[in-house]
């Protein structure tokens, strides 16, 4: 069928004023991405350098009985030095938290079957597998078992990690930020499943 002129100039028109909103609509889209990763970048900067921990200067740590000092070396190792074994423990636990506060949630985590809970049905399979070999159980009858003396000190070190988490509230690790969840206390019981799990590890693993 023959088309006029004017019908033809009216197409090509709509075509072109079609193709002149979807180039603006994808530059749109593009600056709004840019800008995105820019401001999650500049976030991410902020959130990790907001986590860093003090360490230099003075701390209150109640859990102390005396003072201690902890040096770092040039490659940020603490040396902790202190009046009596409990407060070196215990300060063990505050650094140590300081350090890997996130990765030690994780490892408590991955070897109780609670992954899931921050990383989402990603860690359902592993979370059922870690409960049918009732990590977590073994955890508690290892430390019903154990010496007092020798608990006391899982205890001192849940003390000074617990000492932290309560002074690092509002600079937690930016990951506990980008998963939107804060760290439970520490237990004694969480020292024990990262062993067990170190053990399944190597057990499992071993070439």
């Amino acid at each position: 069928m023959p088309v006029s002129g004017s019908q033809s100039n009216n197409n090509s028109r709509y075509r072109g004023r079609w193709a002149r909103w979807s180039l603006t609509l994808v530059l749109v889209l593009l600056v709004a991405i840019v800008l995105g990763c820019l401001l999650g970048t500049m976030w991410l900067k902020h959130a990790m350098r907001a986590s860093l921990p003090q360490l230099d200067g003075q701390l209150h740590v109640a859990a102390l009985s005396h003072p201690a000092i902890v040096r770092r070396d040039p490659h940020g190792v603490p040396h902790i030095t202190t009046a009596n074994i409990d407060d070196l423990v215990v300060a063990q636990g505050y650094v140590t938290a300081q350090d890997r506060l996130w990765q030690m949630d994780v490892l408590r985590r991955y070897a109780s079957g609670n992954l899931a809970e921050i990383m989402g049905p990603v860690a359902v399979k592993h979370d059922r597998a870690q409960r049918i070999l009732e990590i977590g159980p073994a955890a508690d009858a290892a430390l019903a078992a154990m010496d007092p003396g020798d608990r006391r000190f899982l205890e001192d070190y849940a003390r000074g990690v617990n000492a932290y988490i309560a002074q690092a509230q509002d600079h937690l690790p930016a990951e506990f930020r980008l998963l939107d969840y804060r760290p439970q206390l520490w237990r004694p019981r969480d020292s024990m499943l990262v062993a067990l799990n170190l053990a399944e590890t190597l057990s499992l693993d071993f070439p």
